[in-house]
Protein backbone atom coordinates (compact mmCIF):
# COMPACT_ATOMS: atom_id res chain seq x y z
CA UNK A 1 0.00 0.00 0.00
CA UNK A 2 1.26 3.39 -0.76
CA UNK A 3 1.97 5.18 2.13
CA UNK A 4 2.96 8.38 0.53
CA UNK A 5 0.08 9.51 0.27
CA UNK A 6 -0.52 11.83 3.17
CA UNK A 7 -3.19 12.90 6.11
CA UNK A 8 -4.24 15.93 6.01
CA UNK A 9 -5.18 16.70 10.21
CA UNK A 10 -6.17 19.99 9.70
CA UNK A 11 -8.77 20.13 7.28
CA UNK A 12 -11.61 18.53 9.21
CA UNK A 13 -12.18 15.24 7.66
CA UNK A 14 -12.03 12.47 9.40
CA UNK A 15 -9.04 10.48 9.56
CA UNK A 16 -10.79 6.88 8.60
CA UNK A 17 -12.00 8.93 5.79
CA UNK A 18 -8.95 10.25 4.64
CA UNK A 19 -7.72 6.28 4.79
CA UNK A 20 -10.86 5.13 2.92
CA UNK A 21 -10.64 7.39 -0.07
CA UNK A 22 -6.52 6.52 -0.12
CA UNK A 23 -7.54 3.00 -0.29
CA UNK A 24 -10.54 3.80 -2.71
CA UNK A 25 -7.62 5.17 -5.28
CA UNK A 26 -5.57 2.38 -4.70
CA UNK A 27 -7.85 0.04 -5.96
CA UNK A 28 -8.98 2.18 -8.63
CA UNK A 29 -5.37 2.59 -9.87
CA UNK A 30 -5.41 -1.15 -9.96
CA UNK A 31 -2.87 -1.08 -7.30
CA UNK A 32 -5.28 -3.44 -5.20
CA UNK A 33 -7.40 -5.86 -7.85
CA UNK A 34 -10.66 -7.88 -6.78
CA UNK A 35 -9.88 -10.77 -4.53
CA UNK A 36 -6.56 -8.97 -3.46
CA UNK A 37 -5.87 -9.22 0.37
CA UNK A 38 -5.35 -6.21 2.04
CA UNK A 39 -3.11 -5.28 4.91
CA UNK A 40 -4.71 -6.24 8.88
CA UNK A 41 -5.75 -3.63 10.93
CA UNK A 42 -2.52 -3.36 12.66
CA UNK A 43 -0.59 -3.29 9.00
CA UNK A 44 -2.86 -0.33 8.68
CA UNK A 45 -2.71 1.15 11.68
CA UNK A 46 0.93 0.98 11.35
CA UNK A 47 0.97 2.45 8.15
CA UNK A 48 -1.05 5.50 8.51
CA UNK A 49 -0.42 5.91 12.62
CA UNK A 50 -3.99 5.62 13.62
CA UNK A 51 -5.60 3.65 16.25
CA UNK A 52 -6.75 0.02 15.40
CA UNK A 53 -10.14 0.96 15.71
CA UNK A 54 -10.08 3.77 12.91
CA UNK A 55 -8.48 0.81 10.60
CA UNK A 56 -11.29 -1.32 11.63
CA UNK A 57 -13.56 1.51 10.73
CA UNK A 58 -11.93 1.76 7.38
CA UNK A 59 -12.52 -1.50 6.78
CA UNK A 60 -16.41 -1.24 8.20
CA UNK A 61 -17.49 1.62 5.54
CA UNK A 62 -15.34 -0.15 2.64
CA UNK A 63 -17.54 -3.42 3.58
CA UNK A 64 -21.04 -1.08 4.12
CA UNK A 65 -19.78 0.41 0.57
CA UNK A 66 -19.92 -2.90 -0.34
CA UNK A 67 -16.07 -2.58 -1.37
CA UNK A 68 -14.20 -4.89 0.68
CA UNK A 69 -15.62 -7.60 2.58
CA UNK A 70 -13.42 -9.21 5.90
CA UNK A 71 -13.35 -12.87 6.62
CA UNK A 72 -13.07 -13.59 10.71
CA UNK A 73 -9.31 -15.15 10.93
CA UNK A 74 -8.49 -14.63 7.08
CA UNK A 75 -8.47 -10.33 6.63
CA UNK A 76 -10.21 -8.40 4.39
CA UNK A 77 -10.02 -8.76 0.75
CA UNK A 78 -11.95 -6.51 -2.30
CA UNK A 79 -14.54 -6.97 -4.04
CA UNK A 80 -15.13 -5.38 -6.38
CA UNK A 81 -12.58 -4.16 -9.73
CA UNK A 82 -11.48 -1.19 -10.35
CA UNK A 83 -13.97 0.32 -12.99
CA UNK A 84 -16.89 -0.31 -10.42
CA UNK A 85 -15.07 1.66 -8.21
CA UNK A 86 -14.12 4.63 -10.62
CA UNK A 87 -17.51 4.54 -11.23
CA UNK A 88 -18.69 4.64 -7.41
CA UNK A 89 -16.25 7.83 -7.35
CA UNK A 90 -17.77 9.51 -10.71
CA UNK A 91 -21.39 8.89 -8.99
CA UNK A 92 -20.01 10.69 -5.69
CA UNK A 93 -17.84 13.76 -7.80
CA UNK A 94 -20.57 14.16 -10.12
CA UNK A 95 -23.22 14.48 -6.77
CA UNK A 96 -20.85 16.88 -5.02
CA UNK A 97 -20.82 19.10 -8.53
CA UNK A 98 -24.22 19.46 -8.86
CA UNK A 99 -24.79 20.02 -5.33
CA UNK A 100 -22.24 23.26 -6.08
CA UNK A 101 -23.64 24.21 -9.31
CA UNK A 102 -27.20 24.21 -7.59
CA UNK A 103 -26.00 26.12 -4.30
CA UNK A 104 -23.79 28.46 -6.74
CA UNK A 105 -27.25 29.04 -9.03
CA UNK A 106 -29.14 29.92 -5.92
CA UNK A 107 -26.80 32.64 -4.75
CA UNK A 108 -26.79 34.30 -8.18
CA UNK A 109 -23.43 33.29 -9.55
CA UNK A 110 -22.50 33.44 -12.94
CA UNK A 111 -21.19 30.66 -14.74
CA UNK A 112 -17.74 32.49 -15.39
CA UNK A 113 -17.95 33.40 -11.69
CA UNK A 114 -18.70 29.63 -10.36
CA UNK A 115 -15.90 28.72 -13.02
CA UNK A 116 -13.42 31.07 -11.50
CA UNK A 117 -14.10 29.95 -7.57
CA UNK A 118 -13.70 26.33 -8.62
CA UNK A 119 -9.96 26.71 -10.52
CA UNK A 120 -9.76 29.32 -7.51
CA UNK A 121 -10.19 26.38 -5.22
CA UNK A 122 -8.70 24.10 -7.17
CA UNK A 123 -5.28 25.82 -7.47
CA UNK A 124 -5.67 25.66 -3.52
CA UNK A 125 -5.67 22.47 -3.50
CA UNK A 126 -2.76 21.36 -5.74
CA UNK A 127 -0.86 24.30 -3.52
CA UNK A 128 -1.73 22.64 -0.39
CA UNK A 129 -0.45 18.82 -1.87
CA UNK A 130 3.51 20.38 -2.84
CA UNK A 131 2.97 21.89 0.58
CA UNK A 132 2.68 19.13 2.26
CA UNK A 133 5.11 16.55 0.06
CA UNK A 134 8.17 19.26 1.21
Amino acid sequence: MDSMHLLRYKDGLPLYQQIKDIIMCLIANGEYLEGALLPSYRELSNLYHCSIITSKRVYQELGREGVVRSVAGRGTYVMIGYEQVIEKRRSILNQAFREAVELSIVNGCSTEEARNIFETILEEIKLEGDNTKT
